[in-house]
C-alpha cells in the first residue's frame, strides 16, 4: 500500500503542475494548447480516482476503519473536484473560442455572400442597361428610317404631282 500512497502523490504533485500551468493557458487562449490541457487533465483526473479507489480497498483490506477510510477519500476528492473545476473552466475557455470562431467564420461566409450578391446585381444591372440601349438604338434607327422612309415618298409625291 505505500508503494500505492507514493503513487497517488506523485501524481497528485503532477496534476498540480499541470493545473498550475493551465492557468496561464487560460489566461493566453491559445486553443490548441487549452485542448492539450484539458485531455492532460482529463487523463490524470480518471488515473486518480482508479488509484483512489485501489488504494480504499487496500485500506479496508488492511483493517483501517471506515471513517478514517472517508475522511482519507474526502481529502483526495476534495483535490479532484478542484482539477475538475479547473478542467471546466477550460472546457468554456474552448467553447468560447469555437464560438467566436463560428462568429468570425460566419461573418466572413456572409461578407463573400454580400461580395457575390453585389457582383451579380452589377452584372444584371449591366446586361438590363445593354438590353435598354440595344432598344433605344433599334428604335432611333426605326425612327430614322420611317423619316427616310416619309421623306422618299413626300419626294416622289411632289415628282409625281409635277408630271400630271
Amino acid at each position: 500500500m505505500e508503494t500505492k500512497m507514493e503513487e497517488l502523490t506523485g501524481k497528485l504533485k503532477a496534476l498540480d503542475l499541470v493545473l498550475a500551468k493551465s492557468k496561464d493557458t487560460v489566461t493566453a487562449r491559445n486553443k490548441d494548447a487549452l485542448k492539450r490541457s484539458e485531455q492532460s487533465i482529463a487523463r490524470k483526473i480518471s488515473a486518480l480516482y482508479v488509484l483512489k479507489e485501489e488504494i480504499e480497498e487496500l485500506k479496508f483490506i488492511n483493517k483501517d476503519s471506515e471513517e478514517n477510510v472517508r475522511t482519507w477519500a474526502d481529502e483526495v476528492e476534495l483535490k479532484l473536484t478542484a482539477a475538475e473545476s479547473a478542467l471546466n473552466a477550460i472546457r468554456v475557455v474552448l467553447s468560447e473560442i469555437e464560438q467566436e470562431e463560428i462568429s468570425v467564420q460566419r461573418e466572413k461566409d456572409e461578407e463573400i455572400q454580400r461580395i457575390s450578391v453585389d457582383a451579380e446585381t452589377k452584372k444584371q444591372l449591366s446586361i438590363e442597361h445593354a438590353k435598354l440601349e440595344l432598344e433605344r438604338a433599334h428604335k432611333e434607327a426605326e425612327r430614322k428610317r420611317d423619316l427616310e422612309h416619309g421623306e422618299l415618298l413626300r419626294k416622289q409625291t411632289m415628282e409625281y404631282q409635277k408630271t400630271v
